[in-house]
C-alpha cells in the first residue's frame, strides 16, 4: 500500500496530466506529492494491463525455473536435461585423486600451521581438540581418497599412532560403505568407477601403514610414485616422514604468508563488525526520526516495463545456466568460455529503452542518477554497507543453525556419519588454481554482479513492487528472489537475503542506485580478495 502523503508538494511539475481520480487525489495544481517519508510520487511506468499480465506470468514462470535449477544438485541438473548423470572417469594410480576442495584447503591450512614450532606444540598439547579438528576435516570428505587425506592429516597433527588408528577405522568405514552401495541399482560403469576408487583408497591405506610403521624408505618406487601422483604435495610431504622438521617444512613452504593474510583479514573483519554495530545503532536512531527523508521516487500503480525487464532477465539467465550445463556436459573443453558469456546479460536492463522509454526517464527509473553527488552516494554506500554487517551476521547465524540441524538429522539417519556440509561453487573455482578462471570469477563478482544485479533487483524489480507495497515488503520480496537466484543451495541463502534487504533499503534511502552498487562491490570484492589471497598463501 502507498504511504500517507506529506501535505507539502515538491517543486517539480508533473509531466503527465491528471486523468484519473487516483492521480487527482495525489496532485494539487498539477504538482506531485510526496509520501510521509519524503519519497516523490511520480507517474506510472509505461505499460498496459495486458502487458503487465503477460510479464507477471513470464516472471513467475522463469523465476521458478531458475530458482529450482540453481538450487538443484549438479547431478540432478544433468539428469533433468540429459536423462542421466555423466559417468565418472575410471580412477587410475597415476592421476590425481578426486576429492573435496574444502578438504584440500583445510589440510593445507593445518599442515602450514603445523610447520610453525609454536603451533605444532599447541596442537600436540591438546590431542582431544586436535582430534576434533581432524574429524571436522573428515566431515568434508566427498570421496574415498578424501578419507586417505584425513589419515595423513591425523598422523601429521597427532603422530603415527593416531594415523594407524585412523587407518583401521577408515578401512572398516570403506568396507561398510562399499557393501551398502553394492545393493543399489546403479549404472555398471558408475559402479565400476566407484569400486575402483575404493580399491585404490584401500591400497593407499596400506602404503600409509608402511610409512607410519617402517618409514618411507620401506616403500618401493611404485608406491612412492603413487603417493606423489595421487596426492600431490600431501603425498610428497608424507614421503618425508621421519626427516628433520626443516626439511619437511620445505615441501609445504613456510607458513608466514598464511599467518599474515589470516591476521590481516581477521583484524579487518573484527574492526568492520565493531564499526558496523555502532553505525547500525546510530542508523536506527536516525531513521527512527520522522523528519528523516527517503529519496527513492515511488511510481503510482500501473505500468509493466520494469516487471518485463525482470522477466526478460530471469528468462535469459535460465537459458544461460542450462546452456552452460549442456556445454560442460558435451564439450567440457569449452566450459571455461561460459563465464565471459554471462556478460551478455548486462544488456537486459536496456529493455525499457526498446519499449520506447525515454533515456532520461529510464535512468531515473533505474536509479542511474547522481543523487546528491556521485562521491557522496559512494560514501553513503560504504557507510551503509558497514552498518549492514550486523544484519548480515544474523543471516550467517541462521544459516549455521539450519545447517547444523540438517547435518544432525542426516547423521542420525545414516548411523552417525555426518554428511558433508554444503559446498560453495565459487570456492571450488578459485581453488582450481586456473588463472583465467580466477580472473573471470573476480571480474564477474566485482563488476558484473554489482551493476547487473542491482539494476535488475534494486532497479527494475524493487521499483515495480514499490508502486504497490511499502518499501520493507518490497525489499524483502526482492531480496528473497535475489538470494535464491544464486547457486549456493537453499541452506545458504539467509546471508544473501539479509544483504539484498539492506541493498534495497539503500535504494529507498538514497534514490540513486550508486549506493547499493557500491555496497555490493565492497562485499564481493572483500570476499574475492580473501579467497584469492588465502588460496595463494596456501599454495
Amino acid at each position: 500500500m502507498m504511504e500517507p502523503m506529506d501535505p507539502h508538494p515538491a517543486s517539480q511539475p508533473d509531466p503527465r496530466p491528471s486523468s484519473t481520480p487516483l492521480v487527482d487525489s495525489m496532485t494539487m495544481d498539477q504538482l506531485p506529492r510526496r509520501t510521509r517519508r519524503g519519497n516523490p510520487i511520480v507517474a506510472p511506468d509505461p505499460g498496459t494491463a495486458g502487458s503487465r499480465s503477460v510479464a507477471l506470468f513470464a516472471a513467475f514462470l522463469f523465476a521458478a525455473l531458475a530458482i529450482v535449477w540453481q538450487n538443484m544438485p549438479a547431478d540432478f541438473q544433468r539428469q533433468a536435461v540429459f536423462g542421466r548423470v555423466p559417468t565418472p572417469a575410471m580412477p587410475a594410480a597415476d592421476t590425481k585423486a578426486p576429492g573435496s576442495m574444502f578438504t584440500e584447503i583445510y589440510m593445507r591450512a593445518y599442515l602450514k600451521m603445523n610447520n610453525a614450532d609454536m603451533m605444532r606444540r599447541a596442537l600436540a598439547s591438546d590431542p582431544e581438540q586436535t582430534g576434533m579438528i581432524v574429524d571436522t576435516v573428515d566431515g568434508f570428505a566427498e570421496s574415498s581418497a578424501d578419507r586417505v587425506r584425513t589419515v595423513m592429516l591425523a598422523a601429521e597433527l597427532l603422530g603415527a599412532d593416531a594415523g594407524l588408528e585412523r587407518i583401521e577405522g577408515t578401512r572398516l568405514d570403506l568396507f561398510k560403505q562399499r557393501s551398502d552401495l553394492a545393493s543399489e541399482e546403479t549404472d555398471e560403469q558408475l559402479r565400476a568407477a566407484r569400486d575402483a576408487g575404493f580399491d585404490l583408497a584401500l591400497e593407499e591405506l596400506g602404503i600409509l601403514e608402511t610409512v607410519y610403521t617402517a618409514g618411507p624408505d620401506a616403500l618401493d618406487q611404485a608406491a612412492r610414485d603413487r603417493l606423489a601422483s595421487r596426492y600431490g604435495v600431501f603425498g610428497e610431504h608424507t614421503l618425508t616422514w621421519g626427516a628433520e622438521p626443516e626439511d619437511r617444512a620445505a615441501v609445504l613452504g613456510k607458513p608466514w604468508l598464511f599467518f599474515l593474510v589470516a591476521f590481516a583479514f581477521t583484524s579487518l573483519i573484527v574492526l568492520a563488525i565493531l564499526a558496523g554495530f555502532v553505525l547500525f545503532v546510530t542508523g536506527l536512531i536516525w531513521f527512527g526520526k520522522p523528519r528523516t527523508r527517503f529519496h527513492n521516487p515511488v511510481p503510482m500503480p500501473g505500468g509493466s516495463v520494469m516487471l518485463e525487464t525482470y522477466a526478460w532477465f530471469v528468462g535469459a539467465f535460465f537459458v544461460y545456466v542450462v546452456a552452460a550445463t549442456a556445454i560442460e556436459h558435451h564439450a567440457p573443453g569449452y566450459a571455461l568460455w561460459t563465464l565471459p558469456a554471462q556478460w551478455t546479460l548486462m544488456l537486459v536492463p536496456l529493455w525499457p529503452l526498446l519499449r520506447g522509454m525515454r533515456s532520461r526517464q529510464w535512468r531515473h527509473a533505474m536509479g542511474l542518477t547522481r543523487g546528491r553527488g556521485v562521491l557522496r552516494e559512494i560514501g553513503a554506500g560504504f557507510v551503509a554497507y558497514i552498518a549492514s554487517l550486523p544484519v548480515f551476521l544474523v543471516g550467517v547465524g541462521i544459516t549455521l543453525i539450519v545447517v547444523l540441524i540438517q547435518m544432525g538429522i542426516q547423521a542420525s539417519r545414516s548411523g552417525g556419519t555426518p554428511p558433508p556440509p554444503p559446498a560453495n561453487p565459487i570456492v571450488d573455482l578459485i581453488g582450481s588454481g586456473n588463472l583465467m578462471v580466477i580472473v573471470f570469477i573476480v571480474t564477474l563478482a566485482t563488476v558484473w554482479a554489482p551493476i547487473t544485479e542491482e539494476l535488475i533487483f534494486r532497479g527494475a524489480l524493487f521499483r515495480h513492487m514499490r508502486a504497490r507495497v511499502a518499501w520493507p515488503i518490497a525489499a524483502l520480496l526482492s531480496a528473497v528472489l535475489f538470494a535464491y537466484m544464486h547457486s549456493y543451495g537453499p541452506l545458504l541463502v539467509a546471508p544473501l537475503i539479509a544483504l539484498g534487504f539492506m541493498f534495497a533499503f539503500m535504494r529507498e534511502w538514497r534514490g540513486s542506485i550508486i549506493a547499493p552498487i557500491t555496497a555490493h562491490f565492497l562485499h564481493n570484492a572483500t570476499l574475492m580478495a580473501l579467497m584469492v589471497s588465502m588460496a595463494y598463501s596456501l599454495s
